[in-house]
C-alpha cells in the first residue's frame, strides 16, 4: 500500500476506511466475497478511530470460549443497545 492512500489514524472526520480484511485469501471467490472460514477479523477506522472487529470464537475472561464477535476500539468506546436485536457501537 503506497504511503498517499493510507489514512489510519488520519482517517477524515466524516469518513471511514476499512484497512484490512483477516480473511484466508484462499478463500475469496469474488471481489467482496469469501468461502467461510471458522474465524476472520476487519480493521476499520472511524473518524480516525481505530475498532477491530474479531469474529469467531473468543475467550470470555471467566474461564470459557464463545463464539460471535468481539470488537476492540478505543479506551472510550460505548456501547448501547439500540433496539432487541442491534447494538450501536461509538466513540463520544
Amino acid at each position: 500500500m503506497s504511503e498517499e492512500n493510507y489514512y489510519g489514524k488520519d482517517c477524515p472526520i466524516g469518513m471511514v476506511q476499512v484497512e484490512f480484511v483477516g480473511v484466508d485469501p484462499a478463500l475469496k471467490y469474488s471481489e467482496y466475497g469469501w468461502k467461510p472460514s471458522r474465524s476472520a477479523f476487519l480493521e476499520i477506522y472511524v473518524d480516525g478511530e481505530r475498532f477491530r472487529i474479531d469474529v469467531g470464537n473468543f475467550d470470555a475472561h471467566d474461564g470459557t470460549t464463545r463464539r460471535g464477535l468481539h470488537i476492540v476500539g478505543p479506551m472510550n468506546i460505548q456501547v448501547d443497545k439500540h433496539s432487541l436485536n442491534a447494538v450501536d457501537v461509538y466513540v463520544e
